[in-house]
């Protein structure tokens, strides 16, 4: 197993370079209300409906990988919520039980979250034989004798409207896939972790932070966050500057069409003009290397125009998102990179700053030195750290 190699956190908030990252953030919420415009009665009945299946396969339509590395796998479509709306939702995912007898009590569960894999209808990863590449990651969970529920999020299965980085729509999503796998198996515990990476880190995180007042009935045990999207408002700055990174200048339209979706005021078309609708669905796609290429010849932060109404717009839009916005519930695991250049690591550590700042459970955050957006490599390390939390050892608060 690899050594961790650190930068300390001081360093690493020294080169805090965006002054909206590192100073400011929006106010805490009050609370996370399922609809406030439904009677009790109906937010009874929604509440008992989170997780219940609509449809469901069971299937062993995956990799070999998968395949060999599971007993039981469907794909299905469970209940959840909006975290635009406060309403209903039906959200895609997949569901994997390990090989073996299970243990008394259940197996235990990971909720994984995947990072971003476009906004178009079929973008999740319940879509693909191989899940969009994060089938090995997903058979060493099972290996470990975990079961797996992994959520498409909402909007990403063949119907419906992805809103981009909205933490409430995401955090939601995660519990209720849970939930969604007590349903579909009789094997597995109300005992659970999340893990996720980049909007899925987000997703993992928000999850935590929710499970208080929205995860009722299940048992937290701890999430792990890596390359988190914990806080992109500063991506507003970089781009009136034309200061985006070449991964920012991909993800930014992602971004901007997420803001849209949680603000329908916000016109994400305004801020790129010129660009058609056959680019756009390019630029929203599910294919990385499409998306890649489209942003680089449309030469997106040279494109970027933001007047001061449509730039405070959307600071605030994403100052609602970002993370933390109330204490954990449970502890939790940030790795970063120093070296990435998309979620910057001065923006994840203000973050876990703010959330050590607001008490709860305490976080152990590593910043990999040399690691980049989607390449931190400690994948053992993270898995040993949950397996520590479900038997009860106690870990290292770096807060």
């Amino acid at each position: 197993m690899r050594s961790l190699k650190l930068v300390s956190a001081a360093a690493s908030f020294a080169i805090c370079l965006v002054v909206t990252a590192c100073t400011g953030m929006a106010a805490r919420p009050s609370g996370v209300p399922l609809d406030p415009i439904v009677s009790a009665v109906d937010v009874h009945t929604r509440v008992a409906q989170r997780g219940t299946i609509v449809e469901s396969t069971k299937t062993d339509d995956f990799s070999d990988t998968l395949r060999r590395s599971s007993s039981s796998a469907f794909r299905a479509v469970y209940r959840s919520t909006s975290g635009t709306t406060g309403g209903p939702s039906e959200v895609a995912g997949v569901f994997f039980l390990p090989v073996g007898p299970a243990p008394a009590g259940g197996w235990p569960v990971i909720a994984f979250a995947h990072g971003t894999t476009g906004l178009a209808n079929g973008c999740g990863i319940s879509h693909s034989s191989n899940l969009r590449g994060y089938d090995g990651l997903v058979a060493s969970l099972l290996s470990r004798g975990y079961a797996v529920a992994a959520t498409d999020y909402e909007g990403l299965n063949a119907q419906g409207s992805h809103a981009y980085l909205d933490r409430q729509s995401e955090g939601f999503n995660v519990i209720d896939s849970v939930r969604a796998l007590q349903h579909l198996s009789a094997k597995v515990s109300p005992r659970w972790a999340g893990y996720g990476e980049s909007q899925g880190g987000q997703a993992v995180w928000a999850a935590n932070e929710l499970s208080a007042a929205y995860g009722v009935g299940l048992d937290l045990v701890g999430t792990v966050a890596l390359s988190p999207a914990t806080n992109v408002t500063a991506l507003t700055q970089l781009a009136e500057n034309g200061d985006l990174s070449a991964s920012q200048q991909v993800i930014f339209p992602l971004v901007l069409t997420g803001a849209s979706r949680i603000d329908p005021t916000f016109t994400a078309s305004a801020v790129i003009p010129g660009v058609d609708q056959s680019e756009w669905d390019d630029l929203l796609g599910c294919d990385n290397e499409t998306r890649v290429r489209t942003a680089k010849e449309l030469r997106v932060d040279e494109a970027v125009t933001l007047d001061a109404h449509t730039s405070a717009q959307l600071d605030h839009i994403l100052q609602r998102q970002a993370l933390p916005q109330s204490p954990l519930d449970a502890p939790m695991l940030v790795l970063n990179g120093d070296a990435d250049d998309l979620v910057r690591p001065e923006w994840v550590q203000y973050s876990v700053e703010q959330s050590c700042a607001l008490g709860g459970p305490s976080i152990e955050h590593h910043v990999i030195a040399g690691g980049g957006h989607g390449n931190l490599g400690h994948e053992d390390q993270s898995l040993a750290w949950l397996d520590a939390r479900f038997v009860g050892q106690p870990m290292t608060s770096t807060c």
